[in-house]
């Protein structure tokens, strides 16, 4: 009778045992979010997702305006070795300094990169409602505004946008900012102040510049005809930004060279 006892014993035991191994898988498998468990769905990162939309767009934009004096379609350019370098200062009188085309530089190229990105931006946003709607969420979408904003060190896509998901539980968002690292704030800095003395003096020393700011590397390029090409590099990160400038040009054969 005491063997019989002791069996019924070891079998509870085996089946208290087995219990708690399948509570554990189900803990493991079901309520712990291990990106392991194929029963886990991973969150969306909302700006990594929108990033990794518009990136391929973004450094076109970026290539586009650095080579080309801050604008995606140069209209009045000089064409300087396979590109078309917009002039940010410009004179077609001789004796007479440039006058200065975009005086507001960094917000005209923050409107070429928001105008080039605008639609991109939009069709990954509405990719992103998708996604959230495909699995299960609830999504409240507001009108969205885009705006770019250059600064130190980074380019900054800002949207304000009115957006709620919710599935088990609520998320609610105001404005999501997407950040592209860049020291494209720093060479437009140089460029106004080249472009002040352009416009005022008819010249510029770009030595100068190198002196200040010695990871700045400043080529200026004297053209037969008046032009002055100047080509700006950050030589850490090798970020560019060139541009043209016509001003004060001596008649043919009495230019200085």
């Amino acid at each position: 009778m005491i063997r019989k006892r002791d069996g019924k014993k070891g079998q509870v035991t085996i089946f208290i045992i087995i219990g708690i191994i399948i509570v554990g898988l189900i803990l493991i498998l079901v309520i712990i979010p291990n990106p392991i468990n194929p029963f886990y769905e991973k969150e969306i990162d909302i700006n990594s997702n929108l990033k990794k939309c518009v990136e391929t767009d973004f450094e076109r934009v970026i290539e586009l305006i650095s080579i080309q004096g801050g604008v995606v379609e140069p209209e009045n350019y000089f064409a300087y070795d396979g590109n078309k370098i917009e002039y940010a200062c410009y004179t077609s009188e001789e004796y007479q300094t440039c006058v200065m085309q975009k005086p507001m530089l960094k917000k005209e190229i923050e409107k070429e990169i928001l105008d080039y990105l605008g639609n991109k931006i939009q069709s990954c946003a509405n990719s992103l409602v998708q996604e959230f709607e495909r699995r299960g969420y609830n999504v409240n979408s507001g009108e969205m505004s885009t705006s770019i904003e250059i600064i130190p060190n980074n380019i900054l896509i800002n949207l304000k946008w009115p957006l709620t998901i919710t599935k088990e539980s609520s998320r609610e968002y105001r404005e999501i900012r997407v950040s592209f690292a860049s020291r494209l704030y720093n060479l437009i800095y140089i460029a106004n102040s080249i472009l002040n003395w352009e416009a005022r003096y008819g010249d510029s020393e770009s030595t100068l510049y190198m002196s200040y700011y010695p990871n700045i590397e400043v080529k200026k390029k004297k053209q037969s005809e008046g032009t002055t090409i100047y080509l700006l590099e950050d030589r850490v990160t090798g970020d560019k930004f060139n541009f043209a400038s016509r001003s004060l040009v001596w008649p043919v054969g009495l230019g200085l060279s």
